[in-house]
């Protein structure tokens, strides 16, 4: 939480910051790991989201920094919840690569 707070401080700066990161991470996901079947489509799927994120936030960063300007310490339990719902996507994916 602390880390968007201060990135969101940066107005613009850090929403390229952010967005950068995103594109980067999104493009390691998509260039290593481009599955379109079973549940592992899932990680494709999130690679390609980010990479997404990434661009939109590089192109349009108005846009990017209002989704930022939702994060506040107030707001800890909505990251909780994230975060609750990627271990269970892990899980998903997890499951996937067990032997049949």
């Amino acid at each position: 939480m602390e880390f968007f707070v201060v990135v969101r401080a940066r107005g613009h700066v850090g929403v390229f910051c952010n967005g950068m990161l995103s594109l980067m991470a999104g493009s390691i996901i998509v260039c290593l790991h481009n599955v379109w079947s079973g549940p592992a489509t899932l990680l494709t799927l999130l690679g390609w989201a980010q990479v997404f994120k990434g661009l939109l936030s590089l192109t349009m960063p108005s846009i990017g920094l209002k989704g930022m300007m939702r994060v506040s310490m107030d707001k800890a339990h909505e990251f909780q919840l994230a975060g609750a719902l990627f271990l269970v996507f892990c899980a998903v994916i997890a499951y996937g690569w067990l032997p049949a």
